[in-house]
This record gives structure tokens, sequence and C-alpha cells, in this order.
């Protein structure tokens, strides 16, 4: 009888040291206690290869991921000069608000609210912009304005260079009437968007 008692106890004892669990220290759900992996392990994390602090050993997304687009976000006031036009002309010291945003779908770029003011401030027109580092890219893009006489514009390219307190940026468009115009400006951040 001690003997079946005896190998009941060891068995309790050898089946209590080999408890399993995930033994991976950098896993989320890591149990120091465990001596056996039993191949539980998962990783939280971000999981977008174009975020800042992507994680390649992510299996599964936290909502974690940040993007170089959210340095930029606010509102900034513009002052650029531009000349173009069939008659050429040159306008100077133009001073206007663009809103810069994280783009909703795509949040490793932005979307520019008023870019190179082309239309009236209540047209409220949208560009795409991709950032690479602290630099804004605008590829070609047809921009329609949102007022009653829906015009369009087309946007050649344009790109600048971002910092914590403003921006730099030079552009080129095409009016409604095939017209070229071509410009620079700095920019003030006034106001961060949170």
């Amino acid at each position: 009888m001690s003997l079946k008692i005896f190998s009941l106890l060891v068995a309790v004892l050898l089946l209590n040291s080999c408890k399993q669990g995930c033994t991976e220290s950098e896993a989320t759900n890591f149990n120091p206690d465990a001596k056996k992996d039993d191949g539980s392990c998962y990783y939280e994390g971000c999981m977008d290869s174009l975020a800042t602090n992507y994680w390649p050993l992510a299996d599964t997304d936290d909502g974690s991921c940040e993007y170089e687009s959210q340095l930029h976000v606010g509102v900034y006031i513009i002052q650029d000069s531009i000349h173009g036009g069939i008659l050429p002309f040159e306008y100077s010291h133009r001073e206007y608000e663009i809103v810069v945003e994280q783009h909703p779908d795509f949040p490793e770029n932005l979307v520019i609210t008023n870019f190179a003011n082309i239309f009236s401030i209540s047209a409220q027109q949208e560009t795409v912009a991709e950032v690479e580092g602290s630099s804004f890219i605008l590829s070609q893009q047809n921009v329609v304005s949102q007022d009653q006489n829906l015009e369009e514009y087309v946007i050649l390219n344009g790109l600048g260079t971002l910092t914590d307190e403003g921006l730099l940026m030079d552009f080129e468009f095409l009016n409604g009437f095939g017209e070229a115009f071509s410009g620079s400006g700095t920019g003030i951040r006034v106001e961060p968007i949170e």
C-alpha cells in the first residue's frame, strides 16, 4: 500500500514539475512557471511593415502601429508665390491655410486640404501625399472643387519637407484651361490636430 502512495506522490510531483505553457519570453502570453512549451505562444504588436514600430514577430495586431505621417498632422499658415499661365504673371506673398491630416485608409499617407490654394477656400479640395521620412510627395492627381463650379485642376507634382514647426514646398499644377503654374512656399504649423 505504501508503494502505491509513494508512486502516486511521485506522479503528482512529476506532473506539477512538467507544467506546460508558453516558454518564449518575448511572447505576450509568456508563462515563467512553464517548464515545457505547449505551442500556445502568441505575439501582439504592430503588423504593418510601413509603420515605424513594425514588429516582424507579431502575429496578432494590437492596434499600436505608428506612422511618420502622425508627426506632421496640423493646421499650417502658408506663404507662397506662384507664376505661370498663358499670359505669364506672378502672384507674390499669397497667404492661406492648409490642413494636414492622416489618411483614414492609408495611415502612412497624408491628406492635405487646400494644397497650393488652387481653389477658393470654400472649395476645400483634398490631395493625397505620400510621406517618406521628413519629405512628402504629391504625384499627379486630378482635383475637383467641391463648390458649385466643379472646377477641375491637375496637380502635376508637389514635394516638400516637413519639420516639427513647419514645411517647405514646391508644386506644379494645371488649371481648368490647361494653363501651367508653378510655385514654392513655406508654412508654419499653428495648431496640431490630435
